[in-house]
């Protein structure tokens, strides 16, 4: 197979050398390489190489967008790693794939070392997808379990992940959960043959966690996980209040977990302990080798009628729906995530989700 590779950043150089031998790799775009008869500065000199197959490993997704649009166009069979611009365009590049009588993968957008849209396909051929439920952001998993483990700040937690390269220079997409949105609407998407996007789902990431949040949590001798969720009428991110024998507390450091609940199996669990550009690299030769079939059949109808008790940080609704007062923050009564978000809006606090049926411990 000849390969059209976009970027020789570490992931490119990674997916370079895991294919080179098996496959051809034609030409090669990095505005950083001097220019030779594989490497280029230019769209077209890949597009116009005769490629079987374009990988995309950029980091500008907007550049990614326009390449991978380009490619589709001239009916190339395109992987994507970038989840941004899949989560943000995912109808228009299906569609337009179909139209070009090609194919767009994008199983690296997700959790590093599970293959969940594989997985998620080959479930669909015989059984129905109940609900979907886990973390799929390891560098906040890794900073909200040192807070816990090693009972530091969340601001020594998020530093020691900065230093330790955990993080990527601009964090605030995986403190405020879009990070793990933008994957919650891809695996929605493939599990149900569907077509939401980010602003169907209601995020609350950790990013205004603080020190009393967490003192509740530690007094109450709980931790803090961020999960996301999705059923076919729920699709949400927020920080889960967990017990010492949730699974959760089991996924240590810098992992990801899904459980995938189906009508003939039940749950199934899979939880990655390596993330990083390993199980990048795996997810997109296994794309390579088996592309993912692009569909979308099913509207998607998410209410959010999923109900919780919430605590708040702050205070800022109304008494009636404050159950228990606690320092400067609440426990709410019994609310559906939608009547949670149109008493919040935008309000800069923490909220996180009690899962204990008895809630008055708390």
């Amino acid at each position: 197979m000849k390969i059209g590779l976009l970027g020789f950043n570490r992931i490119g150089q990674s997916v370079y050398e895991a294919i080179y031998l098996k496959h051809e790799v034609v030409k090669i775009l990095d505005l950083n390489h001097k220019i030779d008869h594989i490497f280029c500065h230019d769209i077209n000199d890949v597009l116009e190489a005769n490629i079987d197959c374009m990988i995309e490993c950029l980091a500008d997704s907007e550049l990614a967008y326009n390449y991978v649009q380009k490619a589709l166009k001239k009916g190339i069979r395109v992987i994507v790693s970038n989840k941004k611009i899949m989560a943000k365009h995912y109808t228009s590049l299906l569609n337009l794939a179909k139209d070009n009588n090609t194919n767009i993968s994008f199983e690296s957008c997700l959790v590093g070392g599970i293959t969940i849209l594989h997985h998620l396909e080959d479930i669909r051929q015989y059984d129905e997808i109940i609900e979907i439920e886990g973390i799929l952001n390891s560098s906040v998993n890794y900073i909200l379990g040192s807070i816990f483990t090693k009972h530091i700040s969340f601001k020594e937690a998020l530093e020691d992940a900065q230093a330790l390269g955990y993080t990527k220079p601009d964090y605030n997409n995986d403190l405020l959960g879009k990070d793990a949105a933008y994957k919650l609407a891809l695996i929605y998407n493939k599990a149900y043959a569907a077509n939401i996007s980010i602003k169907d789902i209601f995020i609350k990431g950790i990013k205004y966690l603080d020190e009393e949040t967490i003192m509740f949590a530690r007094l109450h001798e709980t931790q803090i996980h961020l999960v996301a969720y999705m059923n076919r009428n729920n699709a949400y991110v927020i920080p889960y209040f967990t017990r010492k024998k949730d699974l959760y507390n089991y996924v240590k450091g810098k992992s990801n977990c899904i459980m995938i609940e189906t009508q003939n199996v039940g749950k199934l669990y899979d939880i990655a302990q390596s993330v990083g550009i390993k199980a990048i690299t795996n997810a997109i030769c296994l794309d390579l080798i088996r592309p993912l079939h692009n569909e979308i059949i099913y509207e998607a109808n998410i209410i959010n009628d999923n109900k919780y008790h919430f605590y708040l940080s702050e205070q800022i609704i109304d008494d009636k729906y404050i159950d228990l007062k606690t320092g400067k923050g609440c426990i709410t009564i019994f609310l559906s995530i939608s009547e949670l978000a149109s008493l919040i809006q935008n309000h800069h606090i923490f909220v996180g989700a009690l899962l204990d049926e008895e809630y008055r411990y708390y």
